[in-house]
């Protein structure tokens, strides 16, 4: 009877706790944010433990990436215009989307942080922006390979030696200073811009 009551009991409270969350949420949507957003000289504030932060974050997540999929649609239409292949643009703007969870895997395992900070997600912007500077890098060397004297152009597996040669140094460069500049962050003391430059 005990166990059959508690039990009773805890469905109960994730009834209510359920209600509760879906009441606030109402509220954000309904007065809080439309109220912060009408007014010019009123600011409403709130404190609510964990639902309404949570619930404020998602909304946030969602409408950047709302603007994520603007600049991503974007990258891959001046990535096809300049490789001139569907396939070849394809897997291009697979690789760079294919850097965020390796990133995060990284991230998770190798530095054993947990949180994902809502700032990190503003490297969805640079990712496409280093990625896609790398493949036209790559992709320029490899037109002009097709120039080079014979002993480079005649074949498939030199033109790609010459490429690589040619473009490997220009993409570490930039690589590596792109790094250094978001390994700077690792220093501050506000703990979302370090965890952002570790990430």
């Amino acid at each position: 009877k005990a166990q059959k009551a508690t039990k009773i009991a805890s469905e109960k409270y994730d009834e209510a706790a359920a209600g509760y969350k879906t009441w606030l949420k109402k509220l954000y949507d309904g007065l809080l944010d439309k109220t912060n957003n009408k007014y010019e000289h009123i600011t409403v504030i709130y404190f609510e433990k964990s639902t309404l932060l949570d619930y404020e974050i998602d909304s946030a997540l969602i409408h950047d990436s709302m603007w994520s999929l603007g600049s991503f649609a974007f990258v891959s239409l001046f990535v096809l215009v300049h490789l001139e292949s569907p396939f070849l643009a394809l897997f291009a703007m697979g690789s760079i989307l294919l850097s965020f969870p390796a990133g995060y895997a990284v991230f998770y395992i190798y530095f054993g942080i947990k949180k994902m900070m809502l700032l990190n997600f503003v490297a969805l912007f640079l990712i496409m922006g280093i990625g896609a500077d790398d493949i036209f890098v790559f992709t320029d060397a490899w037109k002009q390979s097709r120039l080079e004297p014979e002993e480079i152009s005649g074949s498939v597996l030199t033109r790609l030696q010459w490429t690589y040669k040619r473009a490997a140094g220009a993409m570490l460069v930039t690589s590596i200073t792109d790094a250094c500049a978001f390994y700077a962050n690792c220093i501050s003391d506000i703990t979302v811009i370090r965890i952002f430059g570790a990430f």
